[in-house]
């Protein structure tokens, strides 16, 4: 009855060993991808003047930042998302800036080739 008594033990003990293992790698990824989100949210506004490097770091920002608010760092994973949308936001606006800059230029140009010519 004793050994019985022991091999239960040790199963049971190996069951929660190996459920705590795959507890703590599912933190572990999720806290990978929050820091992720973080880092990528940082590098969408760092590069916020070359629009296509931006919206994806911000997109996957903020792709990762909720996909690792279930059970990461969840400051970090809002603070992503946070950054991930403001770097989107920030290169929209400057591409919109550049090219009505651009227009009114060549605009004004051809005005003046019309004066000239």
């Amino acid at each position: 009855m004793e050994e019985n008594t022991n091999v239960n033990v040790q199963e049971n003990a190996n069951n929660n060993t190996n459920g705590t293992n795959v507890n703590n790698a599912q933190i572990a990824k999720y806290q990978k991808l929050s820091t992720a989100s973080l880092i990528l949210g940082i590098v969408s506004i760092v590069t916020a003047c070359i629009s296509y490097v931006s919206i994806i770091c911000g997109t996957l920002g903020i792709v990762f930042g909720a996909i690792s608010l279930k059970n990461g760092k969840k400051n970090f994973s809002k603070i992503g998302i946070i950054l991930g949308s403001i770097g989107i936001v920030l290169s929209i606006i400057l591409l919109i800036v550049i090219v009505v800059y651009s227009v009114n230029f060549f605009m004004d140009l051809l005005r003046a080739i019309a004066r000239a010519g």
